[in-house]
């Protein structure tokens, strides 16, 4: 749900950053307007100025006059508009009507109801649009109203003038009306300036200061909405409306305004980013993004788009929008290739620099978590899906005549990357591929259309573009029928414009395009392949359904029986034995006396249910798990590092309940209940968990009463008690798989003891598919007879048959640790620190470990030959070959504590284990 909410915000934030960006863009002449005779008005508007004029007459108005209105743009080519004025002598007021606008329902004018004060004020009331309301000034007074009936908004804009003040004499004189075309418009642009309303640039223009914009942003959202047009719009008006809209799109925006608008975006990338990833992740997350859309921004910017933004879109991505000057599948095609392809290059290079440029610690973190990222992003960027680049790369590939294929592969490829990503598990990816699929129902309705446009004289280039645009309405009406979406029919005569437009892509240019397109998609292609190489491996190695019920059964079966026990057996024998498994040496405490219980529960302002008191009666705290001493016992909220909302995710943490019969996602609390629970311990120092309890009458969650809390899987146990015993059942259980995975390696061991040992070391280079692939190249460094001979030479001793044949076919085997043959050294030979570590391997006395094997001393004169080099000293020991030993003790596990007939009795316990460890072992069930 909260990946839809994301998505759902990212594009609601895009919508919302395109709005801003055009208020930005958008210039504020002052108006000049003249009276014109005789004018009649534009085709488009004709039948709406009908029905206007109908209704003012009827509300006691006469006119009109007609006003020819002209906008300078910054571009030098003014815009020319047509304004109808009538006047009321009776009342003393105008009303003006403009053309539509795309923003409101395009079979309305604009009207708008003007009167003049007589202390020399303007008023004027708006039908829905919230421009002169925005900009009111000292002198110029407005304000919206939600109707367009003439009526109801001259009886509103008659009621608030009279609240205003005395109407001025004779307000609807021909000068009077002059006036608001005149010298009134431009008053009313200087006081929006000198009161900020808006700011002045260096070419005269006024402009909306940024917070200026928000506000009307906001406005605008809020403002009252005029119902959706039921009748359908003329073919005319659509094409005056997409004139007026294309004029909007590509005026320029102020460079502050565009890095401002991409610095806010950042922004909040990082800001949501941070507070659900971390803030490393966000940083490495939005600069990926950020290197992505600048390839694209360059190519936009080289190709001649005009109005290039980019925008990071948080928890989603990033997007760079722009308007094509010119149709030209050529440069479509590199322009979305230019996203991914120099982030995969650069991602390459960083890998190889992070892994082998000698880089270390942090630094190199740093290289290869944005190494992977970048190819992450970027490989996933190629998949020809909607709406990634690799969509819009295959788009701008197919012949620019075959719409109705681009129709079937956009339907396809949403459909298909759809159920990809949710077999991947991320289904709020899904929702942006599924939006895809309206566009292939437009790409289908296109080919309709452009089938018969192709032939058409009319719109060809040679003519004007608004008279190809209306031919091209006029055969939308014929042939997909009229309709009242002005945008969407807009939208679709645009991109039908330049399809024609579209010059037909060359063979050399399609071939060089497809090849690197085709480079970049074996990236996801291998990974995909790799993917279910691995599926299908991992699935053979899996128990079947069978064994896998056998195991359940029995782990239960296991499981009920230890519980049985721990249920059975008192609670202090259970401590005491989780203890001493954890750590042998450590002293078992000795219990809380009633003295020091007493003192806790004054401190901590609360009296300690029994079973907790009853865990400090055995043993004042226990430090192998991790619990402290009575007297040291803290409400969580005194904890300082402990913060329970570094646990939380959506607001809540999560607990999984190995005792509970509920299901995970059930079990659940607030960090801020946590606060008065009293902190009991922190099992191990070294992460972020803690152990908590809840003192209070009632518990917070019905039946629980102690909750581990941990980054990874927080956890829940009815009581302390149940929580003891749940630690000693894991740990017997643990025992029980450890036994059982020895035997099974007992059991591999004596299935290859007919094998040699260079035949089972091919055994464990026969890697997956998926192995050989993403695991780096082992190159093998093989010994000579030559480097073996002065071995052993230098050792005096002739090094055992089994041994020189694993030398001769892989000097230094990384299975088996072995070093390379020219380091063979005498144990006597090591440096101190190497031997002190192989005494301490030899002698220390670990639970769980087997028996010491034997003391430095015994081994001196061994050949060390198996464990850890760097740059040709020797680090570490795991296997020495003691030549004068007994024949069952001569080759010495150091790590493992175990003896070896021979060097490939060693090699076959090695294979056996990691055998067992892969999946490909022999299984006793």
């Amino acid at each position: 749900m909260f990946d839809v909410l994301a998505l759902v915000c990212a594009i609601v934030l895009v919508i919302g950053l395109q709005i801003l960006r055009n208020l930005l863009a958008t210039v504020f002449p002052p108006l000049q307007g003249r009276r014109v005779n005789a004018a009649t008005p534009p085709e488009a508007m004709a039948d709406l100025h009908a029905i206007y004029g109908e209704r003012l007459r009827a509300l006691g108005f006469e006119g009109p006059l007609w006003y020819l209105i002209t906008q300078p743009e910054p571009s030098g080519s003014p815009v020319n508009f047509l304004a109808a004025v009538y006047r009321n002598r009776a009342h003393g007021d105008t009303a003006w009507l403009l053309p539509p606008t795309l923003g409101n329902n395009p079979n309305l004018l604009n009207l708008t109801f003007a009167s003049w004060l007589a202390d020399g004020r303007l008023a004027r009331t708006q039908s829905f649009d919230v421009f002169y309301e925005s900009f009111q000034t000292t002198s110029f007074l407005a304000q919206t109203v939600a109707t367009a009936e003439p009526g109801d908004v001259l009886a509103l804009h008659r009621r608030w003038v009279q609240g205003l003040g005395t109407v001025a004499a004779d307000p609807v004189c021909d000068g009077a009306i002059d006036a608001i075309v005149g010298w009134a418009g431009e008053r009313h642009w200087r006081e929006a300036v000198q009161e900020k309303k808006l700011r002045c640039d260096a070419d005269g223009f006024a402009r909306l200061p940024f917070p200026a914009a928000v506000r009307l942003l906001l406005r605008v959202v809020r403002a009252p909405k005029p119902k959706p047009p039921v009748e359908p719009v003329p073919a005319a008006r659509l094409a005056y409306l997409a004139g007026a809209l294309e004029r909007n799109q590509e005026r320029p925006v102020p460079a502050w305004a565009q890095v401002g608008l991409f610095v806010f975006s950042v922004a909040l990338f990082m800001a949501a980013g941070g507070w659900l990833w971390g803030m490393r992740f966000a940083v490495l997350l939005c600069a990926v993004v950020a290197f992505h859309e600048l390839g694209h921004y360059l190519a936009m910017r080289v190709f001649g788009y005009r109005n290039v933004q980019m925008y990071a879109l948080p928890l989603v991505g990033g997007v760079t929008v722009g308007i094509e000057a010119k149709p030209n599948a050529v440069h479509r095609a590199w322009m979305s290739l230019m996203g991914p392809l120099p982030g995969i290059v650069l991602g390459w290079i960083l890998l190889y620099v992070g892994y082998f440029g000698g880089v270390d610690g942090e630094v190199a973190s740093w290289i290869t978590g944005a190494a992977w990222m970048l190819l992450a992003v970027n490989y996933l960027n190629v998949l020809p899906v909607p709406p990634l680049d690799g969509a819009h790369v295959v788009q701008a590939l197919l012949p620019a005549s075959a719409v109705r294929l681009q129709a079937i592969f956009i339907g396809m490829a949403s459909i298909g990357g759809a159920a990809l990503v949710v077999a991947l598990g991320m289904p709020y990816l899904a929702i942006i591929a599924l939006l895809q699929l309206p566009h292939a129902w437009t790409r289908l309705q296109m080919g309709r259309v452009l089938r018969q446009l192709r032939t058409e004289p009319r719109v060809q280039a040679p003519q004007a573009r608004p008279l190809r645009l209306r031919h091209i309405f006029h055969s939308y009406e014929t042939h997909v029928g009229p309709t009242p979406r002005a945008t969407q029919r807009i939208t679709w005569a645009i991109e039908t414009l330049r399809h024609l437009d579209l010059p037909r892509m060359s063979w050399g240019h399609r071939i060089v395009l497809s090849g690197v397109y085709g480079v970049l998609l074996m990236g996801p292609i291998l990974a995909g392949a790799g993917w279910l190489l691995f599926g299908a491996q991992l699935a053979a190695a899996m128990p079947n359904e069978k064994e896998l019920q056998a195991m359940a059964e029995k782990q239960k079966a296991q499981h009920d029986a230890l519980t049985a026990v721990a249920m059975r057996q008192p609670f202090g024998e259970i401590l005491r034995a989780v203890a001493t498994a954890n750590d042998a040496a450590a002293p078992f405490p000795e219990p809380a006396t009633p003295e020091l219980i007493a003192a806790a529960e004054q401190e901590l302002g609360v009296v300690l249910p029994e079973e907790l008191k009853a865990l400090y009666r055995v043993a004042n705290g226990v430090p192998t798990l991790g619990l402290l001493p009575i007297e040291q016992l803290k409400r969580v909220r005194d904890v300082d590092w402990l913060k329970p909302a570094d646990y939380a995710y959506e607001g809540k943490i999560s607990l999984y309940s190995a005792s509970s019969e509920e299901d995970a996602s059930d079990l659940s609390i607030a960090p801020g209940q946590l606060a008065g629970w009293i902190y009991l311990g922190r099992p191990l120092e070294e992460n972020d968990s803690a152990i908590v309890y809840d003192v209070a009458p009632t518990s917070v969650i019905p039946g629980i009463r102690l909750v581990e809390l941990f980054s990874e899987s927080p956890s829940a146990s009815p009581g302390v008690a149940q929580w003891v015993r749940e630690r000693w059942i894991a740990h017997q259980q643990a025992e029980t798989w450890a036994k059982e995975r020895a035997l099974n390696v007992d059991l591999t061991r004596k299935a290859l003891s007919q094998k040699s040992a260079v035949e089972m070391l091919e055994m464990l280079d026969q890697n997956s598919p998926l192995a050989r692939l993403v695991l780096p190249v082992q190159t093998k460094q093989v010994a000579d007879a030559g480097a073996i001979a002065l071995t052993q030479q230098r050792l005096g001793l002739a090094l055992p048959d089994d041994l020189q044949a694993v030398l001769l076919q892989d000097n230094a085997r990384p299975h088996l640790h072995l070093l390379p043959v020219d380091q063979f050294v005498r144990v006597r030979e090591l440096p101190e620190v190497v031997r002190t570590a192989m005494s301490d391997h030899l002698t220390v006395e670990t639970p769980g470990e087997a028996a010491p094997l034997a003391t430095l001393d015994l081994i001196l004169d061994c050949v060390a030959i198996s464990g850890a080099e760097d740059s040709g000293f020797v680090q570490a020991v795991s296997l020495v070959w003691c030549p004068a030993a007994p024949a069952a003790q001569q080759f010495r596990g150091i790590w493992r504590r175990e003896d070896y007939v021979d060097f490939t009795d060693y090699v076959r316990a090695t294979t056996a284990t990691i055998l067992v460890a892969q999946g490909r072992g022999e299984r006793l069930y």
